[in-house]
């Protein structure tokens, strides 16, 4: 799903009188005149009075305005098709609380994760907050259905990075592994429009890369995107340094490929795909995988050559780092973005999310790979010495630290989260 902000929403409310049935249909009104005003685009499927024989289907967005209490049973009769993202919205008028919150409880007793979000009133929605709650149910559905790729296997110096889902595939998750040939075959039939190229190189700051590099890197793109289309995988990790005899390698196209509605990773590292596919389904932005090159009392150092071109403000063109070859991304973002990291370890089912704020970027360094982000974390900083959970991190714009950690909570996982800016 690429526009999760297009919500549906529907109403319960007890069958009780014409009182009842007034107040109802104001509340409704205004409900969705507040969602109007606060932007967002809905479609309203209708007031339910009695559990229906078949509620609305769907796996994007769906806000439940919990009207009256007694609504308990039709609230999970309507949610029962659902297979996205799920918010019941709330006020403390005609027992609206009181039976969301006993609604909610059942069907996170079945496995469904939903929050309640309370308004003072109908006319005062917070919409926001619904749009959240909804994208972390979404997020939790996503990956507990996703497929997952890994081409080539693992890289041989991720000893401690298992090519595993964990909590993941107890839910329905699935990984699947394929030889690099599979890409390299569609390599060589790959189509590609040369404006693309052209688009890459103008909008860049500076490049230090010829056209002709450029080029084999996006054909190298659209036959990632072919492969994972054709294997229906929301997410791949792909051995990457195998690709480097042929001289090219996979920074620029993972750097145009990742978005929310596909992680892309590198170096055949499942653990780190899964971090950023986390980091996407809460957020709706795209994530970056990056080494642990640098740590200080308050910051840490994140380096690679992949940035996302979405997520930057700016961005040059150079090589990729360790081979001198092909296309490499060195990124800037602005000084005191907020950001989140996240660390899952399938295995032992553990997980670390930190919020965080860019101190610098695009720091220049030839010593290390081409994105270079500085990020406070706080005192959280020295423990990654103390207690390393790892080389590589996701990262994402904006601080979604609460609901990625609630999210991979009710996936299973055991999480540290800190707020590391402060």
């Amino acid at each position: 799903m690429t526009d999760r902000e297009d919500l549906r929403v529907a109403a319960v409310a007890s069958p009780i009188g014409p009182d009842v049935r007034s107040f109802v249909e104001e509340a409704v009104s205004s409900a969705l005149k507040s969602a109007e005003t606060a932007g967002l685009k809905t479609s309203f499927e209708g007031v339910f009075t009695e559990p229906p024989q078949e509620g609305p289907r769907g796996d994007n967005l769906l806000a439940i305005l919990v009207i009256t209490g007694g609504t308990e049973s039709t609230t999970l009769h309507v949610a029962s098709g659902w297979r996205g993202g799920l918010a019941l919205v709330a006020t403390p008028l005609a027992n609206s609380l009181a039976a969301s919150l006993e609604a909610a409880r059942a069907l996170r007793q079945r496995g469904v994760y939903v929050r309640v979000v309370k308004s003072v009133s109908w006319k005062d929605v917070a919409w926001r907050e619904v749009i959240e709650a909804s994208r972390a149910s979404w997020a939790v559905q996503k990956l507990s259905r996703a497929k997952f790729g890994i081409i080539g296997g693992p890289s041989s110096w991720l000893v401690a990075s298992p090519p595993e889902l964990g909590p993941l595939r107890d839910r329905g998750a699935s990984l699947e592994v394929v030889p690099l040939s599979e890409l390299l075959r569609r390599v060589g039939e790959s189509q590609l429009n040369l404006d693309e190229a052209d688009k890459v190189i103008r909008e860049a700051s500076d490049s230090t890369v010829s056209k002709e590099d450029v080029v084999e890197a996006l054909h190298l793109k659209e036959a990632l995107l072919k492969l994972a289309t054709e294997r229906g995988w929301w997410g791949a990790t792909i051995r990457c340094f195998d690709l480097l005899p042929s001289g090219v390698t996979a920074c620029l196209a993972l750097s145009i490929l990742n978005r929310p509605d596909m992680v892309i990773g590198c170096e055949g590292d499942v653990p780190s795909l899964l971090s950023m596919a986390a980091l996407s389904a809460v957020s709706g932005r795209p994530a970056w995988m990056a080494n642990t090159t640098d740590v200080g009392p308050d910051w840490v150092l994140l380096s690679h050559c992949t940035f996302p071109l979405r997520m930057a403000e700016s961005y040059r063109l150079t090589t990729h780092f360790e081979s001198g070859l092909s296309v490499g991304i060195d990124a800037f973002i602005p000084e005191g973005s907020p950001v989140t990291l996240a660390r899952l370890d399938p295995r032992s089912r553990e997980a670390l999310v930190i919020a965080g704020e860019a101190l610098e970027s695009s720091l220049g360094r030839e010593t290390m790979c081409r994105t270079q982000i500085r990020v406070k974390i706080g005192p959280l900083a020295p423990e990654l010495l103390r207690r390393p959970v790892g080389n590589h991190v996701a990262m994402t714009l904006g601080d979604y630290t609460e609901d990625v950690a609630d999210v991979l909570e009710f996936l299973g996982f055991f999480v540290r989260s800190h707020h590391g800016s402060t």
